[in-house]
Parts: C-alpha cells; structure tokens; sequence
C-alpha cells in the first residue's frame, strides 16, 4: 500500500500495483531510483475534490459529473494531472466525457488552464480549438471574462481557432454542413496509436490479494475489481 496526500491534508491509502498499473511515470517513482522512490507516500497535485475522483476513478473507472459534483474544471485538472502523471486511460476517460456532455459555454478561464499547461498536440487542447471553432459566438461572451483571463490565452491557440473559423466558414460558402468532431466523436480525443490498436481486445490480469484487475489494452478504464466478494464494472 502507498498514501497518496495532497497540501490541503487529504489522505487515501491505494494499492502501489493499482497505481503503477495505469501510470509508468507512477511505476518509476515507487519502484525506480527516484527520491520518491524512498517514501511510502506520494504528493498528489491536485485539490482535495480533484483527489477523490481520481482515486475513485482508480478503483471503479468512474467519473462524476455536474449532476454529482464534478465540473469542467475539475474535469481539466484531471486530465492535466493526467498528462503529467502519464495516465493515458484517464485522459480518454475525461475526453469521453467532455465530448458526450456538450457544454454551451467554454469559460477563457478554463482554455487558459489548458493552454498554460498542454502543448498543441495534446488532445484537451485540440478539442477546445474544435469547440471554439464550432460553437463560439460573441452573443455568447461574458464581458466578465474579458481582461486578465482572455489575455492569458496564447496567440497560437487563438490563430488556431481562427484557422477553423475560417474552414467552417468555406463550407457553409460552398453548401457543405460542418461536422462537429467535439462534441460527437471521441475516439478523435484518445491518442489511439494506430486503427490496430484501437480495434484490440486483448485484457491483460493482474492480481493482488484480493484485487484482480483487467484492463483494455491497458490503456482503456475496463476495468473489473473485486474486493471482498463485491464486483464493479469499469466502462
């Protein structure tokens, strides 16, 4: 077992196999020759709400929603979090659900979080390019988000967006619908290697005492944990 903590004073005490098995970064800070290597606990850089969806996420595959308290926010630091801890199950968990709920408004607070942190060619970031590009209006702006939180926006992500502004608008010239790859085609967000390994169906086993884990792919959150005789689906 190893406790994950995080500054606010939340603890949870994990299984050290269940962490490594969906994290290398993880593997190599608890098995490899890093200085944390020597502890048995681990600094989460997340806040505490942030924290118990993970480790729910961990053990159930999971994620909650607005109607069950996690918001868009929380949603980019998880995969933040997820990107720096190289978590690749969680990150298409969270692209999952960011495209199946549809969001109306895309607050410059949370692009800025994204943008701070992501590189272009990361998939959160990618999606909020296709979603300014298909459904920002400037009906739809908050004039309490002008200021200091559209200024922090980068110019790359803004010529991004203009770019796709600029094809939506040569197709509706020409007749055509533009189809909206943010909000209906997720598997375009899962960094999926190659049409092979999207396509795998393999599931790999692992076991510790009492909890046996199998994955997708090892990459996909299908996983099933049994403890104590209670079994739950991860979908």
């Amino acid at each position: 077992m190893i406790e994950l903590r995080t500054t606010c004073g939340w603890k949870a005490l994990i299984y050290k196999t269940l962490l490594c098995h969906y994290s290398k970064y993880y593997e190599a800070a608890i098995y490899g020759e890093f200085q944390e290597a020597t502890r048995d606990c681990l600094n989460l850089n997340l806040d505490r709400d942030c924290a118990e969806w993970f480790v729910q996420w961990l053990y159930s595959g999971r994620l909650g929603g607005p109607e069950s308290g996690t918001d868009l926010e929380d949603l980019f630091k998880l995969y933040i979090f997820a990107d720096e801890k190289d978590i690749l199950a969680l990150r298409r968990d969270v692209m999952t659900r960011l495209v199946h709920f549809g969001f109306d408004y895309l607050p410059y607070r949370e692009i800025a979080l994204a943008t701070d942190s992501l590189p272009p060619s990361a998939a959160l970031y990618r999606w909020a390019v296709e979603w300014y590009s298909n459904h920002w209006l400037p009906t739809k702006d908050d004039p309490c988000q002008q200021g200091q939180e559209y200024e922090r926006l980068p110019k790359e992500f803004m010529h991004l967006v203009m770019c796709g502004l600029s094809e939506r608008a040569e197709l509706l010239r020409n007749g055509k619908k533009p189809i909206c790859l943010c909000c209906r085609e997720p598997c375009r967000f899962h960094e999926h290697k190659s049409y092979n390994e999207w396509q795998e169906s393999e599931f790999v086993t692992l076991t510790v005492k009492k909890l046996v884990l199998i994955s997708f792919s090892n990459q996909h959150a299908s996983v099933w944990v049994t403890w104590n005789a209670l079994t739950v689906p991860r979908s």
